[in-house]
């Protein structure tokens, strides 16, 4: 899933707008949320309905969406594909903490990660036999980056996953993704100096009220 979904992000945001791409890609959280209300019975309150709507709401006004027409028809494949592949990865975190063992956690994210860097590693074989156009080379410094990112972004899985165990599911993944893009916001304004236009402070204060709302105890 993890390469599933990197590789189509990357072939959504090269074939359509940027903003739609990444407001798809956000929504993907409605499949863990529905499954862990549907199928792992967690509860899901008139409070984290009314939340998960404020977070929908806040990516819209969180996304520019202008310039977003005349989309290429061929970017609704990989956009869509995009969509079930971040939702599904955050599914298949959720019913290993469901049927899986608690202090195995730092396994199941090496095993995944370990399977993951294998199938990248054939694909880019696979294409570079075919004889696809090479655009970059595999550089030491580039292997030193790619190291660290991993390290990170598996310190960050193995928090996720414990968290998917712990934390109900309808709760969890909207909040986690419209604290996300709260953070962004709150980054780019502060380290970036960026402006916000009255639509982005809306939509901040829209997500922040999501939260507060999911936030409530059943």
């Amino acid at each position: 899933m993890s390469v599933l979904f990197q590789m189509t992000y990357i072939q959504a945001l090269s074939k359509g707008p940027v903003s739609l791409t990444v407001l798809i890609n956000n929504f993907g959280m409605l499949i863990p949320v529905f499954v862990s209300a549907l199928v792992f019975k967690e509860p899901f309150t008139g409070w984290r309905i009314a939340g998960t709507v404020l977070t929908g709401i806040s990516f819209l006004f969180n996304v520019e969406m202008t310039g977003s027409g005349g989309i290429d028809k061929r970017w609704l494949v990989p956009a869509f594909a995009t969509f079930t592949a971040n939702g599904l990865l955050s599914v298949t975190q959720k019913v290993y903490t469901v049927v899986g063992v608690a202090n195995e956690i730092g396994g199941f994210v090496c095993s995944a990660y370990f399977a993951a860097t294998v199938l990248s590693g054939l694909i880019y074989l696979g294409l570079s036999i075919s004889g696809q156009k090479k655009t970059f080379r595999i550089k030491p410094k580039i292997i030193a980056s790619a190291a660290l990112i991993g390290i990170i972004l598996g310190l960050f899985q193995a928090l996720n996953t414990y968290a998917a165990g712990v934390i109900d599911g309808t709760l969890l993944f909207p909040s986690y993704n419209g604290g996300v893009t709260l953070l962004l916001t709150i980054i780019g304004v502060l380290l970036f100096c960026e402006r916000l236009d009255k639509r982005r402070w809306i939509g901040t204060g829209t997500g922040i009220i999501a939260i507060v709302l999911m936030s409530i105890p059943v």
